[in-house]
């Protein structure tokens, strides 16, 4: 089975014709701006940065504004202008993007103020729009999955991952097996940059190990065995061709089959079955999780539905609220609260905890 391509949407497209005008954009998306914040930032966000802030120079394009005759009303307009098209929780972040870029303009004496600065901002919504899988759902989505491939094996390990660690599919991409260890008696995950180029230490249970390791040694397995085949086969025609030929060809062979520890956990499949050494995209893995909450029954899934998965039944079932924090990577342990999704649960609600005994009985 041929892992199925990432096609982009009609939105992404969009996205990407405004991206390739970025170069006659206004100077508050200048390339210098960009490189000067990408430093302060991890690669995932400098990506959303470069779009955000394309989004922001476009509209003073259109609106025939330079950053230097911004003032407070053109950013109060620009903030209706978000929050018209898009959901609470982007238009903030984009508003964010906006206004620190300004700030950039400002600390680069570009401009002598930002008009953004005062400006109220979006007040996100105290619960996160994802969906959280209970048990039952969770156990259904990973029962979809085949797992007599090595597609199948790679997937099952992938998605267990995603719903018993909650990290996020960029973190999950950019895993290699090196990052894969023991600390403390424990399997972990390093997650070299997560959010804020922050890195963390994940904990992997024992059950996702194993799904993981068994991944990894059929992988091993079939890169050993297939450049065995390859070679006999190129061993056979060595002497139709030249010897610099034949040894640059055992070459790539070698290459192409010999795993290392800076590969990645999670990589592409080929048609055939067929791993490769490269990883899975961010794209890749979306699609994945889609595909096989459609195979069992449940509404469209992101892999961020997981990670709000993860926090609400962890949550549920009793996990201290700093420890649900630092395994989800948050800073605030109000972002966390955000993403449990059952709060109201009256087979365990806080007025079962508070009990008074009636001292005095009515008299007659």
């Amino acid at each position: 089975m041929e892992e199925p391509t990432a096609h982009a949407s009609p939105q992404e497209t969009g996205v990407q014709a405004i991206v390739s005008t970025a170069a006659s954009l206004p100077s508050v998306a200048s390339e210098a701006v960009l490189t000067d914040l990408a430093g302060q930032l991890s690669i995932r966000s400098r990506r959303i940065y470069r779009h955000d802030a394309t989004v922001f120079a476009t509209w003073l394009q259109a609106q025939n504004l330079t950053p230097e005759q911004l003032t407070r009303s053109a950013m109060i307009a620009y903030r209706a202008y978000l929050q018209e098209r898009y959901k609470k929780a982007t238009a903030a972040r984009m508003f964010s993007v906006a206004r620190r870029l300004l700030s950039e303009q400002v600390a680069q004496q570009r401009l002598a103020s930002n008009p953004a600065s005062e400006i109220r901002g979006f007040t996100v919504d105290d619960e996160s729009p994802h969906t959280a899988l209970s048990t039952q759902e969770a156990q259904a989505l990973l029962d979809a999955i085949e797992t007599n491939t090595r597609l199948g094996q790679r997937d099952y390990a992938l998605l267990l991952f995603l719903l018993r660690t909650g990290v996020r599919r960029s973190e999950a991409a950019a895993l290699t097996l090196a990052d894969l260890t023991m600390q403390q008696g424990h399997h972990v995950a390093i997650i070299q940059h997560g959010k804020g180029d922050k890195r963390r230490i994940v904990k992997v249970a024992v059950d996702v190990w194993r799904e993981l390791e068994a991944s990894i040694t059929a992988r091993r397995q079939y890169h050993a065995e297939r450049m065995a085949q390859l070679l006999a086969e190129l061993e056979q025609e060595r002497e139709q061709g030249s010897e610099a030929v034949y040894q640059q060809r055992r070459a790539a062979i070698i290459e192409q089959h010999s795993m290392q520890e800076t590969d990645a956990l999670f990589v592409r499949m080929r048609r055939g079955d067929h791993p490769t050494r490269q990883g899975m995209t961010d794209k890749a893995i979306e699609l994945r999780v889609a595909h096989y909450a459609e195979q069992a029954g449940l509404k469209r899934l992101t892999p961020h539905d997981l990670r709000a998965s993860f926090i609400t039944l962890a949550l549920e079932a009793n996990a201290p609220l700093h420890k649900v924090q630092y395994a989800a990577g948050h800073r605030d342990p109000r972002t966390t609260e955000r993403y449990q999704k059952r709060k109201l649960n009256l087979d365990h609600n806080a007025v079962d905890f508070v009990t008074l005994a009636r001292r005095h009985q009515p008299t007659e």
